[in-house]
């Protein structure tokens, strides 16, 4: 009886997993703000690497810090095109897609600022020791790593962001949303994750981001955060497909994260997830993967 419920559950996951579209007009809001939730997505995918190389470094910097000032202007500008009976719904939904998600970050931002600007104070705005070389944030107070705060790091995680990924806040961020490890995240990590899988950006120039995201998805250790390593799976193939390289082993960090090749006590978990799970629609990748996986002793 247990592992049916498992399944039934996986199977409903997988259905709500299937639909989820970036398609603005799927979000029950208005067309207004249907329209802005799609400039907000193409403000999304500015990030260093994806302007290209022959722009000098300044003026990518430039138009970086131009692109999170009109993200911030068009949650505004979102927000207060949401009413309360709307906003209901979004949270009902929350992790259903990435166009939900947005709106709901907006909302939130605007109803509790102060968080927001705590978790920027900090982490984005205040380095640990201003005197070193490269500067760093600091690691994150427990006190942070909380349900109250998820919202505003998933905002800042989704950011335009710096050439330098290993040094920037937002790897304080993906290491708060891996200590809170809430299942509505996942949807954004996931975006982050196809943030850096856009047309023209190279695997070795983001191999060190990606593999953030892929440790912080690893500490889902259900269902969820299985559909959401695969997806990252497919979309690192695809990229490194299209560039002719094999790039740095995706596939490898999972294989080691489903068999607990660190010996964290998960490995008999993983194991039921997989045997559970529904294999239909996953590519040859990832099944192979997951076969691969549930061979290991």
């Amino acid at each position: 009886m247990g592992k049916l419920v498992l399944l039934a559950c996986v199977c409903i996951w997988v259905l709500a997993w299937s639909s989820r579209a970036y398609a603005a007009d799927a979000v029950p809001v208005s067309k207004e703000a249907q329209a802005t939730l799609k400039r907000i997505q193409e403000l999304l995918n500015v990030t260093f690497h994806s302007l290209g190389e022959k722009l000098p470094p300044m003026e990518k910097f430039e138009k970086i810090q131009q692109a999170a000032r009109l993200l911030d202007e068009a949650l505004d500008k979102l927000a207060g095109q949401l009413d309360e009976a709307a906003v209901k719904k979004l949270q009902a939904a929350e992790g259903q897609d990435i166009d939900t998600k947005l709106a709901l970050l907006a909302w939130d931002r605007k109803q509790r600022p102060e968080v927001y600007k705590e978790i920027a104070a900090k982490y984005f705005h205040a380095p640990d020791n201003p005197l070193k070389r490269v500067p760093s944030p600091p690691e994150v107070d427990k006190a942070h790593a909380t349900e109250k705060y998820r919202l505003a790091w998933e905002y800042f995680l989704l950011l335009p962001d710096e050439e330098n990924f290993i040094q920037s806040a937002q790897v304080r961020s993906l290491q708060a949303l891996a200590a809170i490890r809430k299942d509505a995240s996942l949807v954004t990590l996931v975006r982050r994750y196809r943030i850096t899988c856009q047309e023209g950006i190279k695997s070795p120039q983001v191999d060190t981001e990606q593999t953030h995201v892929m440790l912080c998805l690893s500490e889902f250790c259900n269902a969820h955060g299985l559909r959401a390593l695969l997806e990252c799976l497919d979309l690192s193939k695809k990229q490194q497909s299209k560039q002719g390289e094999k790039g740095w082993d995706v596939e490898g960090l999972i294989y080691a994260v489903l068999t607990d090749l660190e010996k964290r006590g998960t490995r008999k978990e993983w194991l039921k997830i997989i045997a559970a799970f529904l294999k239909d629609g996953l590519s040859a990748d990832q099944r192979q993967l997951l076969e691969k996986a549930a061979r290991e002793k």
